[in-house]
Parts: structure tokens; C-alpha cells; sequence
């Protein structure tokens, strides 16, 4: 089986109104945006089949658990979408997992960890083979790149069940939404010279502050459609404004692209022409 990542750049802003699919004692549901939809997924059908496994099961003899992945029961790869935050609260991050399950198993219950870095953050039973969603909160897991997965797989069929740890992973990231605008230009004799600022959403006050020590590539080209070239690359100040000053001949269109951070994504300027 193999590693996949399929984590799109850029991403949304993920609100959602419908209740998460994992369950870590409820903690985030309670944490959740003021204005978030209280729609409330049922858990009736799994706990249902869990507590018969669970009777069902009691007197037979279970495979050991293994290191490896098994086929009856395998992870194949998880789909993700990136989620740039642009709003306060905790918010929905879109993940399909893509699970192949032998014709005799009749139940899969598959738990999925959730690492920032080499810390668990959390954990989640995504639905198989279908459209789902991790509950990320931002002063629980913070801002990052997120790994899904090893799984713990447990594959029932009629009168045995077989555990295992599934090592496909998925990768999705969940960062605070920069921004950059030009704040200024001019021309003269031949030196072009443009003033950008960066931003970012900041979860403290719940609206944008100007991010010092950005780094901030201008770029140029000569026709609307062509395509861009980058000519300084410079770091935001204290108030979060980079300026450089650019011997440019001719009329060109310019813009200031913003660099992806740690917990911050990238962006690009509209373009001018000078």
C-alpha cells in the first residue's frame, strides 16, 4: 500500500454546519465557532454495531495485532482539501478515505491518528469510501501541516477478527489566510518603485494584523498574459511593509507575492501597471 498526499494548495475557509465524524470526548463540538450550525450527526448505527461486535465476539479467539497492513480491511489513500482560515472558531477539513474491504467482511472500524509534527493531536473514525470531515480547532491542534494516519483496523467477519495497523498516510494543511496589497508605486527615470504590504488572519483578534518579517518576492512581466519573472525579494518590516526600488526601462506589470509560512499561506497581489 502506498503513502498518498493529495492535499490541494491554497485551500477554503472551512465552515461547515454539520457535526464532526470523530469523537474525542466531545471537546470540540463544545469548542466550536459561536455561529456554527448545532446540526447533530447521529452515532446510534456505530455504537449499535460496535456493542455487538463487541458481545458477539467476546468468546472467540482474535488474530493478533500486526504492524502491517491486512487485505481484508485496506487504506488505500486519503483525499484532503486545505483549509486557509479566515474566521474565528474551529472548522471542517475535508478528507475522503479510500478504503478496499473484502466481499466477507461485514464491518471495518478503522482509527485514524492525527499528527502536527511528531505530536498526536487527536484522532478520528472517518466514514469509508465516502465524503467526510476532521474537526480541526485552532487552540487545540494550532496551525500546520497535518498527517493522517497509521490507522488501527479492525476487519470483523462471521465468526473471527483481524487487527491491524494500516501505514498509508494523508497530509492536509490548515494555516492562518495572508494576504498582500501594493500599497504604492512610481516611476522615474527609468526605477520603478513599490511599496507592498502583508497581512494575516490572527485568531487574537479575530480580524487581519500586519505580518513583520514576511518575505515578499515582486515579480514582473511584460504582457497581461505573460508569464512572471521575479526580480528582489525582500522582508517585511515591523509594520509589515516591503519596499524596493527596481530599474525597469520600460512599462511593465508588476506584483508582490507573499510567501507561505509555517502557519501562514502565501498570496499574490492583484497586478499593476508602471
Amino acid at each position: 500500500m502506498s503513502s498518498q498526499q493529495r492535499a490541494s494548495h491554497g485551500g477554503l475557509d472551512g465552515h461547515a454546519g454539520r457535526q464532526p465524524s470523530r469523537n474525542r470526548t466531545g471537546n470540540r463540538a463544545a469548542t466550536a465557532a459561536p455561529d456554527a450550525s448545532p446540526v447533530i450527526r447521529t452515532k446510534i448505527l456505530r455504537a449499535g454495531v460496535v456493542a455487538v461486535c463487541a458481545a458477539t465476539f467476546a468468546a472467540l479467539v482474535q488474530t493478533p495485532a500486526a504492524s502491517a497492513d491486512i487485505t481484508a480491511a485496506n487504506v488505500t489513500r486519503f483525499r484532503t482539501t486545505n483549509v486557509s482560515v479566515a474566521s474565528l472558531g474551529c472548522k471542517y477539513v475535508p478528507v475522503t478515505m479510500s478504503v478496499s474491504i473484502e466481499s466477507s467482511v461485514w464491518w471495518a472500524d478503522i482509527k485514524t491518528h492525527v499528527y502536527r509534527g511528531r505530536t498526536e493531536v487527536d484522532y478520528s473514525y472517518f466514514q469509508p469510501n465516502q465524503r467526510d470531515a476532521w474537526f480541526w480547532c485552532p487552540y487545540l491542534d494550532g496551525y500546520g501541516t497535518f498527517r493522517l494516519g497509521p490507522s488501527e483496523v479492525t476487519a470483523y467477519r462471521d465468526y473471527s477478527k483481524t487487527t491491524a495497523t494500516d501505514r498509508t498516510l494523508g497530509y492536509v494543511k490548515v494555516k492562518a489566510r495572508g494576504t498582500e496589497v501594493i500599497m504604492g508605486s512610481s516611476r522615474s527615470r527609468g526605477v520603478v518603485t513599490i511599496t507592498a504590504r502583508s497581512s494575516l488572519f490572527n485568531q487574537n483578534i479575530g480580524g487581519y494584523s500586519r505580518w513583520a518579517g514576511a518575505k515578499v518576492t515582486f515579480q514582473y512581466r511584460l504582457t497581461p498574459t505573460a508569464a512572471w519573472r521575479s526580480v528582489a525579494t525582500v522582508y517585511a518590516n515591523r509594520s509589515g511593509l516591503a519596499t524596493k526600488r527596481i530599474a525597469a526601462p520600460t512599462v511593465r506589470y508588476w506584483r508582490a507575492v507573499l510567501a507561505e509560512g509555517a502557519q501562514v499561506f502565501g498570496a499574490a497581489s492583484p497586478q499593476i501597471r508602471r
